[in-house]
């Protein structure tokens, strides 16, 4: 890739990710999954999982909203998002933040390194994630 554009694909993979990251916000999990292509490979935990289709993608994220609501979540704050662009069509992504409570109180670290594709010119979407660190599980 030339690299002059370099600071466009890296800009249109910044976007995106502000789009999903305030739509994980919300609480969506169905809009969420459509960031998504399938199958998904996660690894959380050492434990890779590969989720083969939509469906699985978007059990994942419900299931993952439902544990946040638990754990008394009300937001994300990122506190920084590094984004490595590989090709025109492949990028890499690590955002590192903090999870917060309704009170306003940090209770979990994450780190996620995100592979992102951009099959067509539909956008980009995220083909795999993998939870590089952080505080598990919540409370």
């Amino acid at each position: 890739m030339s690299p002059s554009r370099a600071p466009t694909v890296e800009q249109s993979v910044r976007a995106m990710y502000a789009d999903y990251f305030a739509c994980f916000q919300r609480g969506d999990a169905a809009a969420t999954a459509e960031y998504f292509v399938a199958p998904l490979l996660r690894v959380a935990d050492g434990r890779p999982t590969v989720l083969a289709g939509p469906a699985a993608v978007r059990e994942m994220l419900a299931a993952m909203t439902e544990r946040l609501r638990a754990a008394g979540y009300e937001s994300s704050r990122m506190a920084s998002l590094e984004v490595s662009v590989l090709d025109g069509t492949a990028a890499l992504a690590r955002a590192r933040g903090t999870r917060h409570d309704r009170a306003g109180a940090a209770y979990q670290e994450f780190d996620v390194l995100y592979t992102l594709v951009r099959p067509d010119d539909a956008g980009w979407r995220i083909a795999g994630l993998l939870s590089v660190g952080g505080t598990p599980g919540g409370r």
